[in-house]
């Protein structure tokens, strides 16, 4: 097993206050007074994992690219590493060698080509080798290297602790059995878990993602996971790779903040639990909006400070219904105090299907969610594609025209993954100011601006800046309304061009 390096990180915060534009219902991006003082508290309990010496993939701080993951060239030097991730469990079953409806998914070597042509982060079940069952570990899971790596584990590790540690005939973990979780678990079968996970691995890097939206319990019905056992689980994890962890919805599809079993605990009891037959339902749950997304994401954050190397997030209803939320929630938690740009925050952007318009499948609207994350300094991007056939649970019939689409918005923007990989960024208009949000990075080759028009009509684009002087464009850029790409020019030239 190829371990990584994880280089130690400074416990400096800075309290920051982000002002988001709210032409579109977004709010300001502003953390609680009193947070600075609470996490360096807490930051001085959290385990700091030693440092792995025959690492590939490492999360560095103190750098002006630290929201950034970093690599080793060839040359033994690090070199930043965009991220372009895909989900890649719920495509049709064809494109598997080995597919049932809970563990056993393995792609064929004709999609696993495919995936790492395009995505140099492969998320993926942890699948139970089982021969005489015809589950075998792909010998072709060992090519992965370099700056590409498997994330494994989310899934699994929620299903684990539930199955051993619900105290309820239900089965599912409790608001009291999660408060104490980090008590009763045991520590070493915790750790075989993971060794397992590593080994199904194999040579290839391997990110551990403890838990997709720790705030809903992550599985099922279970209650919201303590901060405490997620920084458990991290300590456990970290040995094996860099620890990721996904945070889920942070607002409603109108933008106000969405409730969630943890911000209620929180609220309602201080974090504890409620008595018996106090539990709301989570449709009351989620109804709560006295807080807005800011606040939401606040309290979430400063829970689960200390328990992950890089963050996700997905809240899909919030990013489709307004695509430039995308980048302003990745801004926040970036920005963040308990992260103070100092580790990747990845968004996950849904070509699901069941969540757009059959007719027009929200091309514009993805693309949208893609660019202003990258406007406001995501250092990656991942998508979770859905054709929905394996279960009859939502609409649609099977129609892979947004896979395909996943495919091509991958290519283009890996065409230009040197200029995110070795250029500086000289500039940006963010924060949905006029509706329009830019970064514009620079090499010794291009000027490139990633750039999203969210306003229904066209845009003129006629000075861009940089840190030092505003430049006025001879020929003003012409933004078509909601369009969103990449627009270019050669040093030395005075037009943009627009990527085709």
């Amino acid at each position: 097993m190829k371990n990584f390096f994880y280089l130690l990180f400074s416990a400096v915060f800075t309290l920051m206050l982000i002002a988001c534009g709210n032409q579109n219902g977004l709010p300001e991006m502003s953390f609680s007074e009193d947070s600075l003082e609470s996490i360096q508290e807490r930051q001085s309990n959290f385990y700091q994992p030693e440092q792995r010496a025959d690492s590939t993939l490492f999360v560095i701080t103190d750098h002006d690219y630290s929201h950034f993951l970093f690599r080793k060239d060839d040359k033994g030097q690090l070199r930043r590493t965009f991220v372009l991730g895909v989900y890649t469990d719920l495509l049709h079953p064809r494109y598997f060698d080995t597919w049932d409806t809970r563990h056993n998914r393995i792609p064929d070597k004709e999609l696993f080509d495919e995936l790492t042509r395009d995505f140099n982060l492969i998320y993926t079940r942890f699948t139970y080798i089982n021969p005489e069952q015809g589950v075998n570990r792909p010998a072709y899971y060992d090519s992965l290297g370099n700056d590409k790596a498997f994330v494994m584990g989310a899934g699994h590790l929620p299903w684990w602790l539930r199955t051993n540690y619900s105290t309820g005939e239900s089965g599912v973990l409790s608001c009291e059995d999660q408060l104490s979780l980090h008590e009763r678990v045991d520590r070493p079968a915790f750790r075989r878990q993971l060794e397992e996970i590593s080994r199904f691995a194999g040579e290839s890097p391997l990110i551990i993602n403890l838990v997709d939206e720790p705030e809903r319990g992550g599985y099922g019905d279970s209650w919201s996971f303590s901060g405490d056992m997620l920084r458990l689980m991290y300590k456990e994890a970290s040995p094996f790779g860099l620890v990721s962890l996904g945070l889920g919805p942070v607002g409603f599809a109108n933008g106000n903040g969405q409730g969630n079993k943890l911000l209620w605990s929180l609220d309602n009891y201080d974090g504890g639990c409620f008595e018996e037959g106090e539990r709301p339902d989570d449709a009351t749950i989620l109804r709560r909006t006295n807080r807005n997304t800011a606040e939401v994401l606040d309290g979430m954050m400063n829970h689960y400070a200390g328990s992950y190397d890089l963050l996700y997030l997905n809240s899909y209803a919030l990013q489709i219904s307004n695509p430039a939320a995308t980048g302003a929630t990745v801004s926040g938690m970036l920005h963040h105090p308990t992260v103070n740009r100092q580790k990747p925050v990845y968004p996950w952007i849904s070509t699901e299907n069941f969540r757009y318009d059959p007719d027009e499948k929200g091309f514009s609207t993805i693309r949208r969610q893609v660019f202003s994350a990258l406007a406001n300094e995501a250092g990656g991007i991942l998508f979770y594609p859905d054709v929905r056939v394996d279960r009859g649970n939502r609409p649609g019939e099977y129609d892979e025209r947004l896979w395909q689409f996943t495919l091509e918005l991958a290519e283009e923007l890996n065409e230009w993954r040197d200029v995110l990989e070795t250029g500086e960024v000289i500039g940006m208009e963010n924060g949905n100011q006029n509706g329009v949000e830019w970064i514009r990075y620079k090499n010794e080759d291009y000027d490139v601006l990633f750039l999203a028009n969210h306003r229904n009509q066209t845009i003129r684009l006629e000075s861009i800046h940089d840190e030092k002087q505003t430049e006025q464009l001879r020929h003003p850029i012409q933004i078509s309304a909601r369009k969103s790409g990449i627009w270019y020019r050669p040093v030395g030239e005075s037009d943009f061009r627009f990527f085709e």
